[in-house]
């Protein structure tokens, strides 16, 4: 990620009047908290992962899902109206050893601080996710979704049908219609198994931390509202390929994952091309998807559980 904007800005964030910067021709896109500059909306709005920021407002321009736990504040304030003394970066909803919120911090030499609570699979899974741009932003939703996400790493288990799962704790949906409490599962083993040559599957020739980063923010879309009515109605195999955002935030995360690591060549997309999935427009929150033409849904698959009214979406191989 090239240097954003310098911090020619006050407090909360709007732009300082006579002051301009241009990066040449690469354009502006990171700023303020380091977040990205949503310019469809207006000039001084950031993109934080779950809502939009208005720098020149000093608030969010959605409610605060945490709202009933600073009851003296508005529901839209940032940083509690205290921006240098607090941040605002992250609502914290995934769940550590202790039961409480997870969270962490990006510090300048790059290197994350993860609070004491967070797990050694959360970190693991957290670590490569936050190795992009997209990957940060995807993880972000997890945490400030209005749902409890407990996650974990299986490294016994090596599944023939699947590489991860999302399992909801019942079927009941929140305010914001996503699930109320979610477990997410990664299987370890599955991971090296496909990425290995010959394997035949989408993440042949990955590296690890390429298909962990690339499978969990696949998993995270399985908790976007969008996504929730569509698994509903169509399963996932049927879903047009241009709506499927799973298996589109894939391809972003890789292609920022490839680009910063030196990884050259272009062949792993052609698995994707070729099913019709090109990945998610900048705009990652909403559901615009670019499309490419033919192919089918064959990415994931839903299947009802015989234990319970969850539902649980499991990866195709294929």
């Amino acid at each position: 990620m090239h240097q954003s904007q310098p911090p020619h800005y006050p407090p909360f964030g709007s732009s300082l009047p006579n002051r301009s910067w241009s990066d040449g021709n690469r354009g502006y896109r990171f700023g303020f908290n380091g977040k990205e500059k949503d310019s469809e909306t207006a000039s001084d709005n950031f993109d934080f992962g779950a809502r939009i920021y208005d720098g020149r407002l000093g608030r969010w321009l959605s409610l605060d899902s945490y709202y009933k736990e600073y009851s003296s504040f508005s529901t839209y304030n940032f940083a509690l109206n205290a921006p240098i003394s607090y941040g605002d970066r992250q609502g914290f909803w995934v769940v550590g050893s202790d039961g409480n919120k997870v969270s962490y911090t990006k510090n300048q030499d790059g290197s994350i601080t993860w609070s004491a609570n967070a797990t050694s699979d959360i970190v693991k899974i957290g670590n490569a996710m936050l190795n992009t741009p997209f990957g940060e932003s995807s993880f972000n939703k997890w945490i400030n979704a209005n749902t409890i996400v407990h996650i974990r790493v299986d490294y016994e288990n090596e599944p023939n049908d699947r590489y991860a799962e999302t399992t909801p704790h019942g079927s009941t949906l929140n305010e914001n219609g996503q699930y109320k409490e979610i477990d997410v599962v990664i299987f370890s083993k599955k991971i090296e198994s496909i990425i290995k040559e010959g394997s035949g599957n989408r993440f042949e020739g990955a590296t690890y931390d390429e298909a962990l980063g690339a499978i969990s923010t696949h998993e995270v879309y399985h908790n976007d509202p969008e996504q929730i009515s569509l698994d509903l109605k169509i399963p996932e195999r049927f879903q047009k390929t241009s709506k499927n955002k799973p298996i589109n935030s894939e391809i972003n995360f890789r292609r920022e994952y490839r680009k910063k690591n030196g990884i050259n060549g272009d062949d792993w997309e052609n698995p994707y091309y070729k099913r019709g999935y090109k990945g998610l427009s900048v705009q990652e929150n909403n559901a615009t998807i670019t499309k490419k033409t033919g192919g089918s849904g064959l990415g994931w698959m839903e299947v009802e559980s015989k234990k319970s009214d969850s539902v649980f979406f499991i990866s195709n191989l294929n």
